[in-house]
């Protein structure tokens, strides 16, 4: 009977790790963000805040992010990591109406877009690649 007991215990154990495991989301790393040209899409619309925050999408480095504000809803828009941000010093300012090219993600239950351009009138400001690679350099 004690060998039955131990036995059920070792199994009882090993799922509840499974559960565990498979409940927190073991594969939702930094790789699930990722720019994918198969999701390139445009977005348009007024530039409502400008955001800072460790993202995935810069494998967990602190990262600037712009809202829109859509015909569609808020779109929160990845643009790189911060401190390459400051470097280059694009003059994004809330209330500017901004085209953004990038490539769609599902981010905290949202659609968000990983930009590669964002265009303001008759500048583009080039983030990323067609494939979707950094071409900023922090200076």
């Amino acid at each position: 009977m004690k060998s039955y007991s131990l036995i059920l215990g070792l199994i009882l154990g090993m799922l509840v790790i499974g559960v565990l495991i498979i409940g927190f989301g073991g594969s939702q790393g930094p790789s699930t963000l990722r720019y994918n040209a198969a999701t390139e899409t445009t977005v348009q619309g007024k530039i409502l805040h400008i955001d800072e925050f460790a993202c995935p999408v810069n494998d967990g480095e602190m990262g600037e992010h712009l809202v829109l504000e859509t015909p569609n809803g808020e779109v929160q828009v990845h643009l790189a990591a911060s401190r390459i941000m400051r470097s280059v010093n694009f003059p994004f300012k809330v209330g500017e109406t901004v085209a953004v090219v990038g490539s769609k993600v599902k981010f905290r239950g949202h659609q968000d877009v990983i930009a590669r351009e964002i265009i303001i009138g008759d500048d583009i400001f080039r983030l990323r690649d067609s494939s979707g690679q950094l071409l900023l350099k922090q200076q």
